[in-house]
């Protein structure tokens, strides 16, 4: 529901770790590797590489493997 094609900085459930990071809305599903996490804030932080306005908006899923 945070997909809005302009955020780059989404909350997420308390975590240890982040072991992935898909768009699984493109078929066949692409890996990103360009972010930064920290779990004392929740959060997860994507950088140049990715473009809000086309992988991060409305309309697409974003899918977050994390450990608890």
């Amino acid at each position: 529901s945070q997909l809005n094609g302009q955020l780059k900085i989404f909350s997420l459930p308390a975590f240890w770790r982040i072991i992935s990071v898909s768009l699984t809305s493109l078929t066949p599903a692409i890996e990103i590797t360009d972010w930064t996490s920290d779990a004392s804030a929740m959060t997860i932080t994507f950088g140049a590489s990715v473009d809000a306005a086309t992988q991060l908006s409305t309309g697409q899923s974003l899918e977050v493997i994390y450990s608890e």
